[in-house]
């Protein structure tokens, strides 16, 4: 073999080396990346949850504040009878012409 291919299949090898290491670099990067933006999610999701879980114990709070109020609850069921004996308006279109 002759002294000077074996230097330029030497210099190939190399470049390839290092781009491949450069390469497997940005890859690596990338991945990184991506898994910090897919923690990053994962706790905002977390976040909302606690978020949702701490407004629906809020609302139920609400609610047992409201039911202990004296005729509160009795108002309430008698608001929703009312409102189902309330008949259905029948409703007839009226003309109505319009002289200038």
């Amino acid at each position: 073999m002759c002294p000077e291919t074996d230097c330029k299949v030497k210099q190939v090898s190399c470049q390839d080396n290092a781009e491949l290491k450069e390469e497997i670099n940005k890859l690596s990067t990338l991945i990184q990346d991506l898994l910090q933006q897919d923690a990053k999610r994962e706790q905002f999701l977390k976040d909302c949850l606690k978020k949702i879980e701490s407004l629906e114990r809020e609302l139920q709070g609400e609610k047992q504040r409201s039911d202990r109020i004296p005729g509160n609850k009795e108002a309430d069921s008698l608001a929703k009878e009312a409102c189902k004996q309330i008949p259905e308006l029948q409703l007839q279109p009226i003309l109505v012409y319009l002289k200038q």
